[in-house]
């Protein structure tokens, strides 16, 4: 899951031409993941619109690949009805994934704390005994053993 949080550009960082033609995929690809019904051609182009503005209000920070992922794995478990493919479909889906890449990323960043502290443990370290040498080299220049 983190890998795929990295895998490319956040829809929240798209221009906006770049975020349309990317909602189209996507929404293409729910359709083919999922088997849910494209409402009628009148009504796509309001699907897409909404969908725009939908990804930017709740999903800026996850990119392509993650909701293309949140489907594969979890979007058969959404029972739609029949239903055309529409928002509240699309957030049954992205709302637990969400849930659960905020945990991921929780359990990421606790990570790199321990990481980064274990580092620091060793700076000190190093720093440590690189004073005792220069402490013990220094005291045996100024005074040697004769």
């Amino acid at each position: 899951m983190i890998e795929r949080k990295y895998a490319g550009k956040t829809f929240g960082s798209m221009a906006p031409k770049e975020l349309q033609k990317s909602a189209n995929e996507v929404l293409l690809r729910i359709h083919v993941i999922t088997g849910w019904q494209m409402p009628p051609n009148e009504l796509m182009l309001i699907l897409v619109d909404e969908f725009n503005k939908k990804i930017l209000e709740s999903y800026p920070n996850v990119n392509i690949e993650e909701i293309t992922y949140a489907f594969r794995e979890y979007g058969s478990e959404v029972k739609e009805w029949g239903k055309a493919l529409n928002i509240s479909l699309i957030d049954e889906v992205m709302i637990p994934y969400l849930e659960k890449r905020f945990e991921a990323s929780k359990v990421e960043e606790q990570k790199k704390q321990i990481e980064y502290k274990v580092s620091e443990e060793e700076k000190e370290k190093i720093n440590r005994e690189y004073q005792e040498f220069l402490q013990t080299e220094l005291g045996q220049r100024l005074n040697p053993k004769i």
